[in-house]
């Protein structure tokens, strides 16, 4: 008896006609053709024990050789084939990677197709998945500037020396240049500078005190995905800084520094075209500042702001 009967032998059993299936017949050919000549529909006649090797109903007579290889595909996998043995009607098969099970049963129905280039025509969505990763994985983004422009109110504020029935409204307005780089993944790093025009207002006495703030500033931005379809993206961005500070009240004069910690921020960014981006975003930030006047007098400001800003990536 040839060895390639022997085969079927051992993996169907004795007694069992090679040309038994659940639902097809001896006369049936359990081929159900496709348009295309090179891919069938087929039903697995047998397996294994060790799912390492296969029987198909698919023999010499449609050019099954040995070392013959073809694609096996069901609707969640495939896996590259190679013919052990084969005759008129029946070809015994092993997975062409030597560590790979087959991941079919006796009678369940598989595709066969004799291109393996086909593949990837079997499965698009994940070619075009594993392309985007593997594109994601090699990019590296460009380095980019932010010019930012916002508007804020202070929400909580404390100052030394005054009294809470004295303390002002304040109201300022920001700009900000920033240079930032790619850190790692969905995270950005960037550096820059910031000018602050504040304005705090007394009722009684009736006073208006200008404050400006010059700052060198940090930020880390962590981009979300982008949504479907469109080259726009959520964002969130925690930031510090420390610079000059002065005040001025009536005539009197006050210097020192300020540290800005934490800003917390989150936007949505906006693509306008090609590299230019328009960004919208709320803000929280404490800012805490130390000054001294000419007379040694020294006053501490402690405030939080919340912020609307726009800005452009670019």
């Amino acid at each position: 008896m040839p060895l390639f009967f022997l085969s079927l032998f051992f993996l169907m059993g004795p007694g069992l006609p090679l040309a038994h299936s659940q639902e097809y017949s001896a006369n049936d050919d359990s081929l159900l053709q496709t348009p295309s000549d090179i891919e069938k529909l087929i039903v697995v006649q047998a397996t294994s024990t060790t799912q390492k090797s296969f029987v198909l109903r698919l023999g010499r007579g449609e050019n099954i050789i040995p070392g013959v290889r073809a694609l096996f595909s069901t609707e969640k996998i495939s896996i590259v084939g190679e013919c052990l043995e084969a005759s008129r009607e029946y070809s015994l098969w092993k997975p062409w990677e030597p560590l790979a099970n087959i991941p079919f049963k006796k009678g369940q129905i598989i595709t066969y197709n004799n291109n393996l280039d086909s593949v990837w025509n079997k499965i698009p969505e994940l070619k075009e998945t594993l392309e985007e990763k593997r594109t994601a994985l090699l990019f590296i983004p460009p380095p980019y500037w932010i010019l930012r422009y916002s508007v804020a109110r202070t929400m909580q504020e404390s100052t030394t020396e005054t009294d809470a029935e004295a303390t002002p409204e304040r109201r300022s307005q920001q700009m900000e240049v920033i240079y930032n780089k790619h850190l790692y993944r969905k995270l950005d790093w960037g550096f820059g500078g910031r000018y602050d025009q504040e304005t705090a207002i007394l009722k009684s006495p009736n006073l208006i005190i200008p404050t400006n703030r010059y700052f060198l500033i940090g930020e880390i931005t962590f981009n979300f995905d982008k949504i479907s379809k469109t080259m726009n993206n959520m964002y969130a961005a925690v930031g510090t800084g420390f610079g000059y500070s002065n005040t001025k009240v009536d005539s009197a004069v006050s210097t020192g520094y300020s540290l800005l910690f934490p800003v917390v921020r989150l936007g949505f960014l906006t693509n306008l075209h090609n590299n230019w981006s328009l960004l919208t975003e709320f803000v929280g930030e404490a800012i805490g500042s130390t000054e001294k006047f000419s007379g040694g007098d020294v006053q501490k400001t402690n405030i939080i702001n919340a912020k609307f800003a726009l800005g452009l990536r670019f």
